[in-house]
């Protein structure tokens, strides 16, 4: 029952999940503004609850409609689910991660989710060219939010990635 009504979550061609992920995310940024909260702990405490709503979204989208594409959200979750077990203790001594800061988590998650779902978006014949777009533009929404959050610097970066040896 609960697999049912969370994929009334994905209907509508799938462009539905990410525009209700953007708005929730916009919304949040909003209540952190209002509240005086950390909106970097709030998307960390959040990044669990994404796994069981995309898992029993997955399910339920599957169960409704029998189409195997439809299990590419249930597949999403525990991809990005096993990167997070595998990140959480450790993304604070990424070298690459300067700052160390929370926001991480739930941004990583994005990331691996959008990726995934844009890879699949365009192996799955049925779907809209909107959807994969959508979704490939979230996962450099996603990207650019956790660069932002390691307080690097384009500038630096490009540099040393083009200096000479």
């Amino acid at each position: 029952m609960v697999a049912v009504l969370t994929s009334l979550f994905i209907k509508i061609n799938g462009v539905v999940f990410p525009i209700v992920y953007f708005g929730a995310a916009l919304i949040l940024k909003v209540w952190a503004l209002k509240t005086k909260s950390n909106l970097w702990e709030i998307f960390d405490a959040l990044t669990l609850p994404l796994f069981y709503l995309l898992f029993f979204a997955g399910i339920g989208s599957f169960l409704s409609s029998n189409n195997f594409w439809d299990l590419k959200y249930l597949g999403a979750a525990l991809v990005s689910c096993l990167v997070y077990l595998l990140s959480k203790n450790k993304y604070r001594s990424f070298s690459w991660y300067k700052s160390g800061k929370t926001g991480f988590l739930f941004w990583e998650a994005s990331f691996v989710i959008f990726l995934l779902l844009s890879v699949l978006a365009f192996i799955d014949t049925n779907v809209l060219y909107f959807e994969g777009i959508i979704f490939i533009l979230l996962t450099i929404a996603s990207v650019e939010v956790i660069y932002y959050r390691a307080e690097r610097n384009l500038k630096n970066d490009l540099k040393k990635l083009f200096r000479k040896k």
